[in-house]
């Protein structure tokens, strides 16, 4: 049964097609940055955050952003370990 919906379980092959309407968030000009404190994170954690964005920048499948803005990450640990 499941074998039937094969082409729904494939690897992503780079960013989905730009659809007609483009959403965007219109910042005010003189407005403050949000002044809160980043989270810190252990050297293995930036490491792997490094290797999977890097990863994921290699196979198309994100793009390097634009914002001036940070973004949140967060690694959950799988049932393994890894």
């Amino acid at each position: 049964m499941i074998s039937n919906y094969d082409e729904l379980f494939q690897e992503p092959k780079g960013l989905p097609l730009k659809n007609n309407i483009q959403h965007e968030i219109h910042l005010q000009h003189d407005a403050p940055l949000p002044n809160i404190g980043m989270y810190k994170m252990s050297t293995i954690e930036m490491e792997e955050i490094k290797r999977q964005v890097q990863e994921f920048l290699d196979q198309g499948i994100i793009r390097a952003r634009t914002s001036p803005r940070g973004l949140l990450i967060v690694l959950v640990p799988k049932k393994d370990g890894t």
